[in-house]
């Protein structure tokens, strides 16, 4: 026996038991968050949200164009912005009306905010004022963003006016849809 002072013994972690690992494994993977599954809004009829077909011109093969089989106008909407054509003469080719088609197709096509601590998770990478239309990310803070070309503020998720927002910039309100407009 030594003199010095006495240690207790070191208590030995408990085996660890396949049951466990698979239940920590299923928590993990269960309680990800994981982005709600939405239609593309790129290939969806902005009025009654089907799926849009290419139109199909014979002798050049597929044109710039996408019509909805189920609405009754059977408009013939631009590929890039959902809104609708005209065609120019002598070539009859089609032109899109929509001056801002593409902004509205950026809008459409990008990504989602895919960062979990993100306070607009969810939301588009892309939103557009809505005031001026001018393109922005929201970089990092509270749901308020303001525009750099007006210095309108809004909320980055449900696109009302900082005063009008019920979160007050960090609390949850209803997502907007894609911008979709006109000009």
């Amino acid at each position: 026996m030594g003199t010095g002072p006495s240690k207790e013994p070191e208590e030995a972690e408990p085996p660890i038991q396949e049951d466990s690992i698979f239940s920590q494994l299923h928590y993990e993977t269960s309680y990800t968050q994981t982005l709600p599954e939405e239609p593309d809004p790129s290939t969806t009829c902005p009025v009654c949200f089907s799926s849009l077909k290419p139109v199909r011109d014979t002798p050049r093969g597929l044109m710039p164009l996408l019509q909805c089989p189920k609405c009754p106008s059977g408009h013939l909407l631009c590929k890039q912005c959902l809104y609708p054509c005209s065609y120019s003469s002598p070539k009859y080719t089609p032109i899109c009306t929509n001056k801002s088609c593409h902004i509205v197709s950026t809008l459409l096509k990008c990504d989602l905010i895919t960062e979990p601590s993100s306070s607009v998770w969810g939301c588009p990478l892309f939103r557009a004022c809505p005031k001026c239309h001018s393109l922005m990310m929201h970089v990092d803070g509270c749901n308020n963003v303001s525009c750099q070309s007006c210095a309108h503020e809004f909320c980055y998720i449900c696109l009302g006016s900082s005063e009008k927002c019920i979160t007050g910039g960090y609390g949850t309100c209803s997502k907007a849809a894609r911008q979709r407009f006109r000009t």
